[in-house]
């Protein structure tokens, strides 16, 4: 092996040469004792300013009030070894985001003598990485809101449901779900247009989540649908929420609703399913009415449900 490879002055023209890193080696106590062309470049210090003066004047004024420089130090002569990325400060006060690794320097008898520490600036990565997050976070808002009304759509529904029920299980407790149908939306459509169409759905569900409590979930099913989710809510107290948005409903139209309470063992597929035919059942009453549907599963000979028993009619006055 050829042993000029190994002497100090490959070393110091290799350090030096590693324009993109930032090499600094610091005293016990971290005072800089020495540093590399890339540390200058990086920092935008010139070496007479820095030498003896300790690493913390590349930290932030919250990150040396936290005492973050001498608890790395201390990690360091306890592990041997440190890393983390955050934000350091050149000469002029501006940020970069920094990987920054602090690793400790031993002596041929195994004594701490000081440390390497080696940064750098990862700001271009970080702008990519936070660029492809909210693109992430665009896209899966995208892919669960409504175009139309702005509102969530069905995929997010069954996301809500699942979750909704799964809670319901773990805690005992109950909730509903109704289906909300705009009266005559087609002719209305047909009528006026539309753009008019989507402008009153919108204008809808904006009346709608104006009146309806924090914790509910209102969602466009389809078309003139939308699907109503009243989590910790008896049938009792699901009335009294489902009538204040049909009271709502904006002028000249009407709503139809189909209401259903889980009933402790179902899923949201099937709870839909419920309040689905109580939606239709409201339909074929004559409208402009709320249809509760009463999940009354009886044992049918062979031990299979005999289905749901229903309806209790309510109009809207």
């Amino acid at each position: 092996m050829d042993a000029f490879l190994f002497s100090d002055a490959v070393l110091r023209r290799f350090l030096g040469g590693l324009a993109d890193y930032a090499v600094i080696i610091l005293d016990m106590e971290g005072g800089i004792a020495a540093w590399n062309e890339g540390a200058r470049l990086l920092t935008q210090y010139h070496a007479a300013d820095v030498m003896n003066r300790h690493f913390s004047l590349f930290h932030t004024p919250e990150s040396r009030a936290a005492g973050q420089p001498d608890s790395a130090l201390a990690e360091v002569a306890a592990t041997g070894r440190y890393e983390e990325e955050a934000w350091r400060m050149r000469a002029d006060g501006t940020h970069f985001w920094a990987h920054a690794t602090i690793s400790a320097i031993h002596d041929e008898q195994g004594k701490l003598r000081g440390y390497g520490y080696v940064m750098q600036d990862f700001s271009a990565r970080r702008t990519a990485q936070k660029y492809a997050e909210s693109m992430l976070h665009l896209l899966e808002h995208t892919a669960s809101t409504d175009y139309v009304t702005g509102l969530d759509n069905r995929r997010a529904l069954d996301k809500a449901l699942r979750a909704t029920a799964s809670a319901a299980r773990r805690h005992d407790r109950g909730f509903c779900l109704a289906l909300i149908d705009i009266d005559q939306f087609q002719a209305f459509n047909e009528r006026f247009g539309r753009a008019a169409g989507d402008a009153y759905l919108r204008r809808a569900g904006q009346k709608w989540r104006d009146v309806m409590r924090p914790e509910d979930f209102l969602a466009r099913y389809s078309g003139a649908e939308f699907a109503l989710l009243l989590p910790d809510t008896e049938q009792s107290g699901a009335m009294v929420c489902v009538q204040r948005l049909a009271g709502e409903t904006l002028e000249p139209l009407t709503c139809s609703v189909g209401l259903a309470q889980w009933d402790g063992t179902e899923t949201g597929a099937q709870l839909l399913d419920r309040a689905a035919e109580a939606l239709a059942q409201a339909k074929v009453e004559g409208r402009n009415r709320v249809i509760i549907s009463q999940a009354a599963r009886t044992e049918a000979p062979g031990g299979e449900s005999g289905g749901t028993s229903w309806l209790r009619v309510v109009t809207r006055n």
